[in-house]
């Protein structure tokens, strides 16, 4: 299995000398990074167990075959769109661009399975409920299936798909209109009592990680504004305060919530960003980089609560900022100190000529096991990260 080591830049953290500074190991600074202090040894050690476990796979070609393990795959054109662990059948399902779905029951051995009727949107988050199974969004409907070798759909289009934990209650949004599943597809879909937001599309939408009814969500304008509700979406307020207010133009891409911590990531211009919130979106403050520091012309897409204060985010360059780049380069990042601190576990490309954009569409954590699914027909695993060292 070929391993996607941590960058060039960081191999210091992984030496067996881990006493050594940058500079006494003999690496200079490169790529604008600061090399003056290293991580905490927690973090240092917590990076030293996940090196060497991610590792990356082609999925299925145009014949539904696979192509086995490689470090770099020429693509077909091909995304991987949304991944989910159905813990009640004991799966894992991937779903392509074309809505054609993959199935593993150990997440490295997959089966090509059945078809959507409609492709997936981009950033489309699967789902379980207790009633439908998993369920994933397109532009037209909503898919959902018990197996995977058959799907059936709903007329409701859903941009983004939100729930927690595994019951028939889920909420979607299309543009700007956010719909309540009570009791599953079958239930039908009602609308909020009260909303807080105009006409402006919402990038995404979050529950907090526990027995509350405590939702976030972020609409997509520049702005980034925050919206909650503290009554499972049927009655939104405006936050106090959204991630512009300590990060110029942040412009909110993915929302994470986990005990009672906000996450919101991002890019403003060409940078990408990350800002938190432990106080229900009273305040917001900007992550912390040092001594690295996310790549320009890109953007943080994803974010994945882990558990005990631990976050992982995605950065990729991509369409969705204004600066184009060629190289193929994405990068996950942890934090282990509730989104303050970040530092990167990254899988980096040679871009050899090749000017696709390399993006992380979707993650997820099964409590073990994270999987990370994107462009040129990536699938990212770990079996360690998440875990305390």
């Amino acid at each position: 299995m070929p391993i996607l080591d941590l960058p060039e830049y960081f191999t210091w953290a992984t030496q067996a000398n881990r006493t050594q500074t940058p500079a006494s190991a003999g690496i200079t600074a490169s790529f604008g990074h600061d090399y003056s202090q290293r991580p905490a040894p927690r973090m240092m050690n917590y990076i030293h167990n996940i090196q060497g476990r991610w590792a990356q796979r082609a999925v299925a070609t145009a014949a539904g075959t696979w192509t086995g393990l490689t470090d770099q795959v020429a693509g077909s054109g091909v995304d991987l769109r949304g991944i989910v662990r159905n813990d009640t059948n004991g799966y894992w399902i991937i779903v392509d661009s074309t809505g054609q779905s993959y199935r593993s029951y150990d997440g490295v051995s997959w089966e090509t399975v059945g078809s959507t009727s409609v492709a997936p949107v981009t950033f489309c988050r699967m789902i379980n409920n207790t009633t439908d199974g998993v369920l994933v969004g397109t532009a037209t409907t909503i898919e959902y299936t018990q197996s995977a070798s058959a799907w059936s759909s709903t007329g409701t289009a859903a941009a983004v798909l939100a729930n927690k934990g595994v019951n028939d209650f889920f909420l979607s949004s299309t543009g700007s209109t956010l719909s309540r599943w009570l009791t599953g597809i079958g239930g039908g879909a009602t609308a909020p009592s009260s909303t807080s937001w105009g006409g402006t599309a919402i990038a995404d939408i979050t529950g907090r990680g526990d027995s509350t009814t405590n939702w976030a969500l972020a609409e997509a304008a520049a702005s980034g504004s925050i919206h909650l509700s503290s009554d499972d979406g049927d009655n939104w307020t405006a936050a106090p305060a959204d991630p512009a207010s300590v990060i110029a133009g942040f412009q909110t891409i993915a929302l994470g919530y986990d005990d009672g911590t906000l996450v919101a990531v991002g890019f403003t211009g060409a940078t990408p960003r990350i800002a938190y919130s432990t106080d229900e979106s009273t305040t917001w403050t900007a992550a912390n980089y040092e001594p690295f520091y996310p790549t320009t012309s890109s953007a943080f897409l994803r974010v994945l609560p882990l558990g005990n204060k631990c976050w992982i985010a995605a950065e990729a360059s991509g369409p969705l900022i204004p600066v184009a780049r060629t190289s193929r380069c994405l990068s996950l990042w942890i934090s282990i100190d509730d989104a303050a601190n970040w530092y990167p576990v990254s899988m980096t490309y040679d871009n050899s000529g090749i000017t696709n954009n390399v993006l992380i569409y979707n993650m997820w954590c099964d409590g073990t096991t994270v999987m990370a699914v994107g462009t040129e027909e990536v699938l990212a695993r770990s079996g360690s990260i998440g875990a305390e060292y």
